[in-house]
């Protein structure tokens, strides 16, 4: 998490107030669970599937945190392995 916004801080030249947050992590850890740790491209489909809810859920409601924290919590609950391990079972009981 720290190299990460060291590389971001570096690429925009800026170092924003809001990346020192806690909660950006949090949405960092959110994202690397529910796109799958053990899997290389996990976290990349949790950063996307994220970023959609995200930007879905608030343009209809104030509270999109609360809808994404559900869907956070149902996601450990039923996928443990992410939304990357689910994909690689759906695919592989498919052939």
């Amino acid at each position: 998490v720290g190299a990460a916004g060291a590389l971001l801080a570096m690429l925009i030249n800026f170092a924003q107030p809001s990346m020192l947050h806690w909660s950006t992590s949090g949405e960092l850890v959110m994202m690397a669970f529910l796109g799958g740790r053990y899997r290389f491209f996990g976290p990349l489909l949790g950063a996307a599937l994220f970023r959609v809810m995200e930007e879905l859920l608030s343009s209809v409601t104030e509270e999109w945190m609360l809808f994404l924290g559900t869907l956070f919590i149902l996601a450990v609950l039923f996928f443990p392995g992410g939304l990357a391990d689910f994909l690689r079972r759906w695919a592989w009981n498919r052939r």
